[in-house]
């Protein structure tokens, strides 16, 4: 008797085997003569069934627990997350997991056991939501594709887990009150249109039925829909943003301080019972990210380096380490958020005070602990070992107590798989398939041949029988995987292969029957999900219980699917899929095309992989690339802008429609020279740029082209002069007369023509100037920034003048403001100019406020206006959130220098105000080096690692605290690096020198101080920053007094009395800034009781507790030198190490602590009061001394009245007595 085995459908004589396979007819009555208690489901066990528990994996699923269990119980007193009573809060940050292995490993199926144990374990006490993206092979077409399927499944859980009504509640309120990505702003539109599965979740609206019921007209509320994503201008920068801005939202609201809100209506939900599920957690995972397309991998890596809000979260990220190489973008992401997390974390011993005495009287009573620094973790999973695979095969068939019966058969499969599980699965499916193992219907148990007898196998065995056994399994499982679909039906493998080409990994039922009959395959619905449901029992699918739909059981079933068609009917298939997926896209409303965006770009792929059919379609493919290219542009994919556009340019060449089409052609070589400056590919750009100079009809056409090539001059060389000369070049091809050297005349000349445009109006009365769009004020724009930069403020005066009258005739461009703070800045450097530069720079800010929809400009404008001139007025702490938020709205308008150039003013803020430098300031330094990193914004970089080494010295004692020398910055070798005769190389000595300087007086290093002087007074008593000039002068002028009270130097002496003009001229205009510095000059010039304690009451008026500490320093120094003030001396001493600990300054205040006796054993709030009781003492004191000279003052005045009286009486008299002598 001969049978076979119900798995195989096809016919493989080759392959057969003889022996009893089977019976001759069915049994009618089986537990007549078997009385097993499973025998009713004979007719199925034919059918290979593999069990769903884990192997060999109890370490790995013990390590991602261990991560869990440190991520959940975050915040919590008793381990169980969500309690509301008691314990300390911990200051958490996202878990992130990589987990790495060969294909077929068993990286999915580790991380869906796990997340299936730990929602069975944790069930009523922890809820879990979960949710999964994949990418696969096709996923760099489409952007985000895997963020698009987590979204979705999140929003899924989200929607279908009863326990949240009320926190979807909560959720929507937050939504609705946030400034960020609530309604009608930008976040909730950028929100919508890159991520639209998220469009129930942000609006509280979970069925579209109720979407359409809740609005009157659903043509006006689609037609508001697009008007809103035309308005918008979507910018990778910000779709990070604003998705971050989401998952902490997500995070935060389920804050237990932000649920306590006293209503007792939310008491049901947020229980102080433990058992109440009432703190949700999250795992996110992302599988095969070896197939991440760029955007994705720039959107994963700015989420995994948040390490403050996003608590409630745990990344797990799964991929091939063998096709993940050294250079693989992938492996910068790890290195990036290793970098990271590792900094952020590995900082805390510098953040505790190193002596322990210090730390004893310093204990810091706040509730905030830190974790468990390691954040970040790598699991390598390896294949299983060949007991674990003998115990796999074993409960597969059902052989559990005959493991040494099935060791030939573990031995075979070990050999060919080498404990690859997938490829062990897929292995004995084709030992089934080919009736080496079948299911013995008279033994009722599995059971495989032996080749060398034709019969049974027997225990034990030979070698031969292994190696025959061996030649039914193929070498490739992709090629066992294809065998395997070769015999499935030809509706099935029809719909494995349609579904291999489309990148979502998870097609509902209606839109897979779409694109079958577009392919020529008619098919009902309840047939299609038949055949889906036989694709299920096959092991070549999963249906997802949640959703419905079908996505393929591994990526090696999709590759072996894709294979399965070859040549021309593969290129057929492609454009047909095209068509279909262009039609579906054309078909869908016009509101909600963004929801099936993803099918143009899935379709240009495959049309530009086939070559089209005639010239008509060429052209036609050349727009829809045009099209594609410009919405990948905006989520951030330039790579695949770039590719697109190129492809657009053959098409057009193809058609022999190139400048024929011409508006078409233009535009898309536009947006191709875009592309390759954003990219960096500046030699592709120039001869872009030359082709379109050669071949436009016109000037205006041009314009674009010009504009990008003086910006891929000044991107590529940093040479702004240069660039600013082939700028006035073509500005004067453009009709403007403008010399390339202005002299002094030239400058006044154009000064009166403006004067005279205004009308000897002021320059408010620009606010009143209509709006009109000027394309050439763009240039003007890029070249008074390259004047300003270069240091040109002849030109640059001249640029801005004469854009003043070109606004004052043809209205206000939204570029302008960015002009006229530019000029207000070259102004502010000349004093006798400040007072008119301040009224410029303020109707700028009122100009860009008109024009606020232009983040990048509006951001520009505020970071000139404050950094370069309204500082020189107002407090530093005024503009210090100001350059914040500057840096996060130029990041998310894409202008990435000047972006890191408001970061930089942030921080230089931060040092002249004050601010105490607690580990925030250092967490913020790090995350924005690692961005400039990203973005190989070297320059910048250096800056920040400069400005964090600075903060570390304050904070970490060292053997030398003025050398910028350690963890962060090593000067000497940064310096070495460099040209010395490059500005780079001048600008990276100016700051370092200011730094050192500032520590060299902070620490009474005169050696120091001297040799960082002799470097600072060679640099110009000029600069574009206001915050920088303000740290360097100061410093400068306070180190030189310092230096003058223990030797005479000219040289120095010339320094400190430039430094003491120019505070003395700010603080007759008022500046809240200068008049501290300026008091605290003339304490170090003139040192003495009156005029330290004006600096020190100065200072602490002005909130600059820095500088106060060091006054106060200075001041109890010199009181301890007199024999009386010794007691006061020491107090104020005593406040000043307080005030240095306040600030930060750690290491100054431990030097001050050893070397001063009195700090151990003062109290703070006693010195402070006697210091307060002197002070009123001695203004007492003061005050009597005033009130006498007023006195004396007024004695003397009034003696002088009465001699002057008198001797008008004597003049009087004399007069008469002369009168009566000549009459």
């Amino acid at each position: 008797m001969t049978g076979r085995s119900s798995g195989s459908t096809g016919s493989e004589s080759d392959y057969s085997i003889t022996g009893a396979h089977g019976t001759c007819a069915a049994i009618t009555n089986q537990e007549h003569y078997d009385s097993r208690p499973n025998c009713h489901d004979d007719a199925t066990k034919g059918r290979i069934d593999f069990p769903r528990r884990m192997y060999g994996r109890e370490e790995e699923v013990r390590r991602l627990a261990a991560v869990w269990e440190g991520f959940c119980c975050v915040g919590t007193k008793d381990g169980v997350s969500g309690g509301r009573g008691g314990g300390n809060r911990v200051a958490s940050c996202p878990r992130v997991m990589f987990v790495s292995g060969y294909s077929g490993v068993g990286k999915s199926a580790l991380v869906r056991y796990f997340v299936r144990r730990t929602k069975e374990e944790r069930r009523g006490r922890v809820l879990l939501l979960y949710a999964c993206g994949k990418f696969n092979e096709n996923s760099k077409c489409v952007p985000f594709s895997a963020f698009m399927e987590l979204l979705e499944q999140l929003v899924c859980e989200i929607r279908h887990t009863s326990e949240l009504e009320e926190w979807r509640r909560r959720f929507q309120m937050a939504v609705a009150n946030s400034g960020n990505i609530g309604p009608n702003t930008e976040g909730g539109r950028v929100l919508r249109d890159t991520w639209p599965m998220l469009r129930p979740l942000l609006d509280g609206t979970w069925k579209k039925e109720e979407e359409e019921e809740g609005c009157a007209d659903p043509i006006v509320m689609r037609r508001e829909r697009s008007q809103s994503v035309a308005n918008s201008t979507v910018t990778m920068n910000s779709v990070k943003e604003y998705t971050l801005a989401l998952l902490s939202l997500l995070c935060s609201n389920m804050d237990d301080d932000h649920h306590d809100d006293g209503n007792s209506q939310d008491k049901h939900f947020y229980s102080r019972d433990h058992q109440t599920i009432n703190k949700p957690n999250f795992i996110l995972f992302l599988d095969d990210m070896q197939w991440a397309d760029p955007p994705s991998l720039d959107m994963l890596s700015h989420l995994l380096s948040e390490t403050t809000t996003l608590g409630n979260m745990m990344f797990i990220c799964a991929y091939r380490s063998n096709e993940v190489h050294a250079t693989h973008p992938l492996r910068r992401v790890i290195q990036d958020v290793t970098n990271v997390t590792n900094a952020k974390y590995s900082e805390n011993d510098n953040k505790k005070c190193s002596d322990d005495k210090m730390c004893k009287n310093h204990t810091n009573n706040t509730d905030i602990k830190y974790t468990n620094n390691n954040s970040m973790h790598h699991l390598e999973l390896y294949p299983l070992s060949p007991s674990a695979i003998q115990q796999f095969i074993a409960d597969t068939l059902l052989r559990e107590d005959d493991l040494e019966d099935i060791q030939d058969l573990t031995h075979v499969i070990y050999q060919k798989t080498m404990g690859n599980i997938f490829f062990v699965m897929q292995a004995m499916e084709e030992l089934v398939r080919k009736n080496a193992l079948y299911y013995d219907v008279m033994c009722f148990s599995w059971t495989f041949a032996d080749p060398t007898r034709g019969g049974r196998s027997g225990v034990g065995g030979d070698s031969r029988r292994k190696e025959l056994l061996a030649n039914y399994i193929s070498e490739d499982v992709v090629q066992s995987v294809k065998g395997k679909i070769d015999q499935l039906s030809a509706e099935l493998r029809r719909v494995l292969i349609v579904m291999a080409y489309i990148p979502h990994n998870a097609l509902d039922v209606s839109t897979l029957r779409l694109l079958l009959q577009q392919t020529g395959m008619e098919m009902t619905t309840d047939e299609l999900v038949k055949v889906l449901n036989v694709g299920v029992q096959e092991g070549m699918m999963l249906l997802s219980s949640e959703s419905g739909t079908h996505i393929f059981a591994h990526d090696r079933i999709r590759q072996a699917s894709k294979e399965c068609i070859e040549g021309e009917a593969r290129d057929e298939l492609l454009s047909q899929l095209a068509n279909s997926l262009l039609k579906l896209y054309h078909d869908t409303e016009e509101g909600s095309q963004r929801d099936t965006e993803w099918c143009v770009f899935v379709a240009v792929d495959y049309l530009n992989s086939v070559d089209p059919k005639s010239q008509a379609d060429a052209l036609e493919l050349a727009k829809l690339n045009l099209k594609v290219a410009k919405s990948a542009h905006e989520k951030g994919a330039i790579e695949k802008a770039y590719e697109l556009l190129g492809n657009g340019i053959k098409c057009l060449t193809l058609a022999n429609k190139l400048w024929d089409e011409y508006e078409l052609t233009l535009e898309m070589y536009n947006c191709l020279i875009e592309s390759e400056c954003f990219l960096g590919l500046y030699d592709k750009a120039k001869l872009n740029v030359d082709e379109v100079l050669d071949c436009a009809m016109s000037l205006d056409d041009k314009l674009t082209a010009y504009r990008y090539r003086i910006l891929c001059i000044s991107s590529e060389t940093r040479d702004y002069a240069k660039s600013l000369e082939e700028g006035i070049r073509v500005l004067n091809i453009y009709g403007f007369d403008f010399p390339s050297s202005p002299t002094v005349k030239d400058v006044v000349k154009e000064e009166m023509k403006v004067k005279l445009a205004l009308l000897n109006r002021p320059y408010s009365c620009l606010l009143d100037r209509p709006t009109a769009k000027n394309p050439i004020m763009e240039l003007f724009k890029n070249l008074t920034r390259f004047a300003l930069l270069s240091g040109n403020d002849r030109l640059l005066r001249i640029l801005c003048w004469r854009a003043i009258r070109l606004a004052l005739t043809k209205g206000i461009d939204h570029h302008f403001h960015t002009i006229l703070v530019t000029l207000g800045s070259s102004m502010a450097k000349e004093k006798s100019e400040i007072k008119v530069a301040f009224e410029i720079a303020t109707v700028a800010v009122h100009l860009s406020e008109k024009h606020r929809e232009d983040r990048g400009n509006y951001a520009y404008t505020q970071l000139v206006a404050y950094q370069g001139v309204l500082l020189q007025l107002q407090s530093f702490r005024s503009g210090m959130d100001v350059m914040l938020q500057c840096y996060k709205d130029l990041k998310l308008a894409g202008e990435l220098d000047p972006a890191l150039g408001s970061a930089m003013a942030h921080f230089l803020t931060i040092f002249a105000a004050g601010i105490p430098l607690g580990p925030l300031v250092e967490s913020k330094l790090l995350l924005i080096e690692e961005f400039a990193r990203k973005t190989e914004n070297n320059s910048f970089a250096t800056i920040f690692q400069m400005q964090r080494q600075f903060v570390l010295n304050l904070w970490k004692p060292s053997d030398n605290p003025t050398e910028l020398k350690g963890d962060a910055f090593d000067e000497e070798e940064i310096l070495a690096a460099l040209n010395p005769t490059s500005k780079v190389y001048s600008m990276t000595l100016r700051d370092t020198s200011t730094y050192r300087l500032q520590l060299a007086f902070l620490f009474n290093d005169q050696i120091i101080m001297r040799k960082m002087l002799d470097i600072l007074r060679n640099y110009p008593m000029t600069d574009i920053s206001v915050p920088r000039f303000h740290l360097r002068l100061t410093f400068m002028g306070l180190s030189a007094f310092g230096l003058l009270q223990t030797s005479r130097d000219k040289t120095i002496e010339d320094v400190a009395k430039s430094c003491l003009a120019h505070f003395s001229s700010l603080s007759r205009l008022g500046s809240v800034n200068a008049t501290p510095v300026y008091h605290f000059l003339l304490a170090m010039k003139q040192p003495g009781i009156k005029s330290f304690e004006l600096a020190i009451d100065s200072c602490a008026e002005a909130s600059l507790p820095h500088l106060e500490a060091m006054a106060k320093e200075r001041y109890g120094l010199y009181l301890c030198r007199q024999d009386n003030s010794i007691s006061i001396g020491q107090d104020y001493l005593v406040s000043a190490y307080w005030l240095y600990y306040n600030w930060g300054a750690h290491a100054k205040a431990l030097e001050m602590w050893e070397e001063h006796a009195c700090i151990k054993t003062a109290s703070k709030d006693k010195a402070n009061s006697r210091i307060g009781m002197a002070s009123s003492v001695a203004s007492v004191k003061s005050q009597k001394e005033k009130d006498q000279k007023l006195i004396e003052e007024k004695r003397k005045k009034g003696s002088l009245r009465k001699q002057l009286r008198f001797g008008r009486k004597s003049l009087r008299l004399k007069g008469k007595a002369t009168t009566s002598n000549l009459m």
